[in-house]
């Protein structure tokens, strides 16, 4: 009875136009975001010792507890504002959020080629990217951006260095699986949805891959990280299926934390971030040609029957 009177309380956003809807989805977010922040902290204080009520930021040299908050906060702030939304303006949550659909598994596999195949080129861009050098004028925003990006990076680098086989599957889960589930629930599942409701899908893919990668804070890994939303993007469209871009989304941070933990154990010498990022822009071009061939492929197979 109660689910009944709450959900005919929003029968009038069938009326809403994709304005409205965005402002929705901010709105949720945000405020699952503080309520998942205050639910940390709170369970912070017995779990951790941690009282962040009574700092100004959080503690950079408490990295378990660092884990444990980037873990709530993705799940408050991407998985649940998304099934929120969807609640209020979906009728299916599993077939609005393309969660019905088992994508092909010769999709998947050429999906995974890709990511590996375009190493190089993603590595290029990246290199490309780092060399953004803004205007005189813009310098205070540049100071701030290049001292995100350190920032950033040194958390991520003692999020990345463990020892151990258990602490290995905790970083896999949290900064690959929950991450990929999260941010694909919310920008393929529901911010891409909302685009394309009035709008061809090319701006809706391009547009929430500009999101997605403007949302990281990496602004100088900005190009590489925004061609891989635009592929998820795609996927999503072909398949008609969310698995697919969270598949992929997993594979590629899977790939990156095994990547440097295998060279902070001295397994292997080479990082995945270096491949192709010191190589003449041929070597850049042959990946992009493999991976247009590849995608073409994947749309053609995705499509086919559709």
């Amino acid at each position: 009875m109660f689910l009944t009177i709450f959900f005919q309380m929003f029968s009038f956003t069938s009326n809403i136009g994709i304005f409205g809807k965005t402002l929705i989805l901010i709105f949720l977010t945000i405020a699952c975001f503080l309520f998942g922040y205050f639910l940390a902290a709170i369970i912070g204080i017995p779990l951790f010792g941690i009282n962040i009520f009574s700092q100004q930021t959080a503690p950079t040299d408490n990295i378990a507890y660092l884990k444990f908050l980037q873990s709530i906060l993705s799940i408050f702030m991407f998985i649940i504002p998304t099934i929120v939304y969807w609640l209020i303006f979906g009728k299916n949550i599993s077939k609005d959020l393309k969660l019905n659909v088992i994508p092909k598994y010769k999709t998947i596999l050429l999906s995974l080629l890709v990511l590996i195949v375009s190493l190089p080129l993603i590595n290029f861009l990246s290199n490309i990217n780092s060399q953004m050098d803004l205007p005189d004028c813009l310098s205070q925003l540049e100071t701030w951006m290049k001292q995100t990006e350190e920032a950033n990076a040194e958390l991520t680098n003692k999020f990345l260095n463990v020892d151990g086989l258990n602490n290995l599957i905790v970083n896999i889960l949290i900064m690959a699986m929950i991450p990929a589930i999260g941010e694909e629930f919310f920008f393929r599942g529901c911010m891409q949805n909302i685009f394309s409701s009035k709008n061809s899908n090319i701006f809706a893919v391009w547009a929430t891959a500009f999101f997605f990668s403007a949302f990281h804070l990496q602004f100088y890994g900005f190009l590489p990280r925004f061609v891989l939303g635009a592929f998820f993007g795609w996927l999503t469209v072909w398949s008609k299926s969310l698995w697919l871009p969270i598949i992929s989304h997993f594979f590629n941070n899977f790939c990156a934390i095994i990547g440097v933990y295998l060279i902070n154990h001295n397994n292997i010498s080479v990082s995945i971030d270096t491949v192709g990022s010191n190589s003449t822009w041929p070597a850049a071009l042959a990946s992009l040609v493999v991976c247009i061939f590849l995608v073409i492929k994947i749309k053609k197979i995705e499509t086919k029957n559709a």
